[in-house]
């Protein structure tokens, strides 16, 4: 760890990395691709070695996106574990990190050294297939996230988005002097939990889980058919049990890629919490009344 903050080539690619990736994250993906290019080329070449080029790339990202790129969510997303959680998924699900981790792992020494000790086959041709399925690969990723054939938006996008709808004026003239009990009703129509969810905004907690497993167990129990109960639980499962507020997260939050069930729900599940959850200590911190936030019904 000493030689990687004390070699001057190491800091000189960190800054690098900086410096090359501009600061509005609507326009990274071009970026992402070059320095994938070149950290994999001196990676494949032994200019770097592969852990300290990985440590190196995780911290100049990070540093990017969670501390310069977005002032809007740097000002309203301020704890940490949820500036990590925003940063791992768009590094998995929008940047295709994972598959950029094994091309640095094909590209190693440690990995050539073990095929050439499995196989018996000579440096220069374990070389030059490193060189090759690595480049395939990272011709395969590079099309994908420059295509963004998924894509979410950046916090500031999402945060204007919300404020649309916040200033629909024809909206609240419509509307704004509905009674509450109205409005309560509709919700429970949607998400009877929704009162329910005190500091919550996904369904991930520990009550919400328990309770549907019990019902469905004991459902299970007293049914006739066992078959059709199993099956008609799986359509049950497979609809989403989306709150509103993941609604609202998938509705503002997603650009492209709407149809990609798996990326979306983790999205919905994660930023529902991270982005609502920030808003809300935000608008507390400014001072905003407790009756402009949700209040739990026991």
């Amino acid at each position: 760890m000493n030689e990687l903050f004390s070699s001057n080539i190491y800091l000189i690619y960190m800054f690098s990395i900086i410096l090359f990736f501009p600061r509005n994250k609507e326009n990274v993906q071009l970026s992402f691709v070059l320095s994938y290019l070149i950290t994999f080329l001196l990676s494949a070449f032994d200019i770097l070695k592969t852990k300290e080029l990985i440590i190196i790339f995780i911290i100049a990202t990070f540093i990017l996106f969670e501390l310069f790129s977005d002032e809007t969510k740097i000002t309203i997303i301020t704890k940490i574990r949820y500036k990590a959680m925003d940063y791992i998924y768009m590094m998995l699900f929008e940047y295709k990190f994972f598959y950029f981790l094994l091309i640095i792992l094909i590209s190693s020494n440690s990995f050539k050294n073990l095929i050439s000790f499995l196989t018996y086959i000579n440096e220069e041709t374990i070389n030059v297939l490193s060189l090759l399925v690595g480049g395939i690969i990272l011709l395969i990723i590079s099309s994908n996230i420059l295509s963004q054939k998924y894509k979410v938006f950046s916090f500031n996008r999402f945060y204007n988005n919300l404020n649309k709808i916040c200033r629909f004026d024809e909206f609240r003239e419509k509307y704004g002097k509905m009674r509450d009990d109205r409005f309560g009703g509709l919700i429970l129509l949607e998400d009877k939990d929704y009162y329910k969810r005190e500091g919550k905004f996904n369904n991930l907690y520990r009550e919400y889980i328990f309770k549907k497993i019990s019902f469905y167990f004991k459902q299970f129990l007293h049914s006739e058919n066992k078959k059709n109960t199993v099956i008609r639980f799986i359509k049950i499962i497979k609809r989403g049990h989306s709150t509103i507020e993941m609604q609202i997260i998938r509705t503002l939050g997603i650009e492209n890629g709407y149809k990609n069930v798996f990326k979306r729900k983790i999205f919905e599940f994660i930023f529902s919490q991270i982005y609502l959850k920030s808003l809300e200590t935000h608008y507390k911190s400014l001072g905003c009344p407790s009756g402009y936030f949700k209040v739990s019904v026991k």
